[in-house]
């Protein structure tokens, strides 16, 4: 892949699966370069914001840092609903401080997620042990997810 990008450097797609290998080989730091080649690439509708924003934390150790945070933002304002993005905003707001709103982004992240999307496990986890981290009961917490849902249709 990097031979082919060096003969055709504006190919989006070698440099989303460049970018994409580097991540899965734990390369972080090249992956973002990869990342920041590819979305000036990228064609209308794909957002490649959330994997770099993913590979900018995994960089940091796990911690969503200002510039992973501006990717995220950026990222919302392409689609508000994409599900990685909207997980790493809830970890941005649980890093600062701000619990409730980490666990209500996630919750909301829950509801609008089919119970077998690849993420919902580690979802699942993170809302179970950040409640259990605020002393949450798991009465509350279904209480909060049927607020979530809205009123039932009759």
């Amino acid at each position: 892949l990097a031979s082919s990008l060096k003969q055709n450097p504006n190919h989006f797609e070698n440099w989303r699966l460049y970018a994409r290998t580097l991540t899965l080989l734990r390369r972080f730091s090249d992956a973002i370069g990869a990342y920041n080649q590819a979305i000036p690439l990228s064609p209308k509708g794909i957002n490649l914001l959330s994997e770099l924003a993913e590979a900018q934390i995994n960089a940091a150790d796990g911690i969503v840092n200002s510039n992973a945070l501006k990717t995220l933002k950026r990222s919302l304002l392409i689609n508000p609903k994409e599900p990685r993005t909207r997980y790493y905003v809830g970890l941005a707001a649980k890093q600062a401080g701000r619990s409730k709103h980490a666990l209500e982004i996630w919750l909301n992240l829950q509801q609008d997620s089919t119970p077998d999307a690849p993420w919902s496990k580690t979802l699942g986890e993170q809302i179970s042990r950040l409640s259990k981290t605020m002393d949450i009961s798991a009465e509350t917490l279904a209480t909060m997810r049927k607020k979530i849902q809205g009123p039932t249709q009759e």
